[in-house]
């Protein structure tokens, strides 16, 4: 599942109980099922293997209930080792979303935000017209870029890595970040 270079993720339609989304591969095949519980007071999203649901492959688990600049740890469900963390860049988001990659120690290793502060403004305002887009920054170099599409019944995100982008963090990683990009950020756009 982890050695694709581009992944997509789509909405379930009628998830009412909790929010559901599927991974697939850039041809749109469905690899996995991120599951987020609804009306928890400190986020824990899931993703599973779509052949066997009871296969946990993933977790992203905040650290706070209720933050501006809240940290998520992405969690390899198969070893239980942390393998880095994304943490929101507090007011900075409330105008252009912004996050923070961190390694497993915690360190500041690069920044993921929106495409430009004049789309990001207009975006506020004009719901699902523009499509979102961001990018991962390590050292400087893009490594992943992430673009979103808000239809009427239907969400989409596609996350492309970069040749470099797996040199940097493993492939769970990025697919992680997508995954938060994707259930945290959706409803800001």
């Amino acid at each position: 599942m982890f050695d694709q270079t581009t992944y997509l993720l789509k909405n379930k339609l009628f998830s009412f109980v909790s929010m559901q989304y599927f991974l697939c591969d850039g041809q749109g095949n469905k690899l996995g099922r991120v599951k987020k519980k609804a009306f928890k007071l400190k986020e824990d999203i899931r993703l599973c293997d779509e052949s066997n649901l009871d296969h946990e492959l993933l977790q992203l688990k905040a650290r706070q209930i209720i933050d501006f600049g809240v940290t998520y740890d992405v969690i390899d469900s198969q070893t239980q080792q942390r393998i880095g963390a994304l943490r929101r860049k507090g007011l900075r988001s409330m105008l252009r979303d912004a996050w923070e990659i961190l390694n497993y120690d915690d360190q500041v290793i690069g920044k993921i935000h929106e495409d430009s502060w004049g789309m990001a403004f207009i975006r506020r305002f004009v719901f699902g017209l523009i499509p979102q887009k961001y990018h991962a920054e390590v050292n400087g170099q893009v490594v992943a870029r992430f673009r979103r599409n808000t239809y009427i019944l239907r969400d989409k995100l596609q996350l492309t890595i970069e040749p470099d982008g797996t040199k940097v963090l493993d492939t769970k990683f990025w697919v992680a970040a997508a995954i938060l990009l994707f259930a945290v950020e959706g409803g800001q756009s």
